[in-house]
C-alpha cells in the first residue's frame, strides 16, 4: 500500500508539474500604453525630446551680494517690468558703511575748502603787527648805533668798542627778526602750500569714489527685474541667507506672452535637421493636438544631453544637438517646464 501511495503522488506531482510549465511559458499580453504614443504628421521627420521654457529663454534671478532676504515683493506669476523690485536684502550694515564714509567726505570737503580758504583774516593782523614791532625795534636800535657812532667821531674815547659791537650786534638781530615777520606774512598771506591742496583734492577723490562704491552696493540690496517678464519660481522665504550664484536660484523669471521650447536632438541624427525646418510639439499624454512650432535657431555646440524623459530604454551617455523653436499659446493651457515630443521635418541624410 505504501508504495502505490508513493506512486501515486509522485505522478501527481509529475502532471503538476508540466501544468506550471505550460501555464508559466504562455505568452502574457502586452499591457496598453499610459497614454496614446504622439504620431509625426511629416513624411519623414527626426524625434526629439523639448522642454518649455519662456521665450529668450528663463532668467535665473541672482544677487549681486550676498544677504539675508527680510522682503519679498513679487508673487508667483505677477508680471513684473524692467527694473521693478523683486526682493529686498538686509542693508543696516551697509547703510552704516554709507554713513560713514559720507561723514569722511563731509570731512574731506571741508579740509579742502579750509585750505583754498587760506589764509585767514584773523591770522594775518598779529603778523602784521608783528612786521610793525621789528621795524620799530630795528629803527630804535638803529637810530642807537647812529648816536654811539657820532659821539665815537666827536670823542673816539667816550665809547667803547665793546658798547659800540654790541650795539652793532642788536642792529643785525633785530634786521634778521624783521626779516622773520615779513617772511612769516608772506607764507601766510600766499595761503595753502599748492601740494598740500593737490594731496587734499586726492583725499577727497579717494573718498568720493569709495562713498559711490558704498552706495552702489547699497542699491544692490534691492534686487530687482533684469528685463519684463513673469515670475515662474520663488524659491526663498524672508529670514533665508542669499549668495550671488547658488545652485538654485531665489527666483526664476522669463517672458511669457510667447514661449518657446528647446529640443533635443540626438548627434545621430543632427545631420538630418536644417535651419528653418517645420516642426510641431505635442504635450506629454496629450496627444490629440500638437502644437504648431516656429523655428528660431539651432545653438551651433552639441551639449551633453541633460533634460532627461524617464524612459527607461533612455540613452543618457550621448551628446544632443539644441533646436529652438516658438510658439504661441495654444488654446489649451501650457506652462513653462513641461516636456514635450518633438517632431522635426527631415531633410535626410546626406548622399555619400
Amino acid at each position: 500500500m505504501k508504495k502505490k501511495a508513493l506512486f501515486v503522488l509522485a505522478i501527481v506531482g509529475i502532471l503538476f508539474g508540466i501544468y506550471r510549465v505550460a501555464v508559466m511559458s504562455r505568452a502574457q499580453p502586452t499591457p496598453p500604453p499610459l497614454y496614446t504614443p504622439a504620431a509625426s504628421p511629416f513624411r519623414a521627420s527626426v524625434a526629439a525630446s523639448g522642454i518649455i521654457e519662456a521665450l529668450e529663454e528663463n532668467v535665473q534671478v541672482q544677487p549681486q551680494v550676498a544677504g539675508l532676504a527680510n522682503k519679498i515683493v513679487v508673487s508667483r506669476g505677477q508680471r513684473v517690468g524692467s527694473g521693478d523690485p523683486l526682493f529686498h536684502l538686509d542693508d543696516r550694515a551697509q547703510k552704516a558703511v554709507v554713513d560713514r564714509l559720507s561723514s569722511e567726505v563731509n570731512a574731506a570737503e571741508a579740509r579742502l575748502a579750509f585750505l583754498r580758504n587760506l589764509p585767514r583774516p584773523e591770522d594775518v593782523v598779529p603778523l602784521e603787527r608783528a612786521v610793525e614791532r621789528a621795524e620799530a625795534e630795528l629803527t630804535d636800535w638803529q637810530g642807537r648805533l647812529a648816536k654811539l657812532e657820532r659821539s665815537r667821531n666827536i670823542d673816539p674815547g667816550s665809547i667803547s668798542n665793546d658798547q659800540l659791537d654790541q650795539t652793532r650786534q642788536q642792529v643785525k638781530t633785530q634786521e634778521a627778526n624783521l626779516g622773520e615777520a615779513k617772511a612769516r606774512l608772506a607764507a601766510l598771506k600766499a595761503g595753502a602750500w599748492e601740494y598740500d591742496i593737490r594731496q587734499q583734492e586726492a583725499t577727497l577723490s579717494a573718498a568720493r569714489a569709495s562713498l559711490a562704491e558704498a552706495k552702489q552696493i547699497l542699491l544692490w540690496h534691492i534686487v530687482r527685474a533684469p528685463r519684463d517678464g513673469t515670475i515662474l519660481q520663488i524659491n526663498i522665504e524672508p529670514g533665508e541667507w542669499v549668495n550671488p550664484g547658488q545652485s538654485t536660484p531665489p527666483m526664476l523669471m522669463g517672458i511669457t506672452d510667447r514661449l518657446q521650447v528647446r529640443s533635443d536632438v540626438d548627434e545621430v541624427n543632427a545631420v538630418e535637421v536644417r535651419a528653418g525646418a517645420k516642426a510641431v510639439a505635442y504635450l506629454r499624454g496629450y496627444t490629440d493636438k500638437y502644437i504648431p512650432l516656429e523655428f528660431e535657431r539651432i545653438d551651433p555646440y552639441a551639449v551633453p544631453k541633460m533634460q532627461l524623459t524617464g524612459d527607461n530604454r533612455e540613452r543618457v551617455d550621448v551628446r544632443v544637438l539644441q533646436v529652438i523653436y516658438s510658439f504661441k499659446i495654444p488654446d489649451f493651457p501650457v506652462y513653462p517646464g513641461q516636456q514635450v515630443d518633438v517632431f522635426i521635418e527631415s531633410a535626410g541624410r546626406p548622399k555619400k
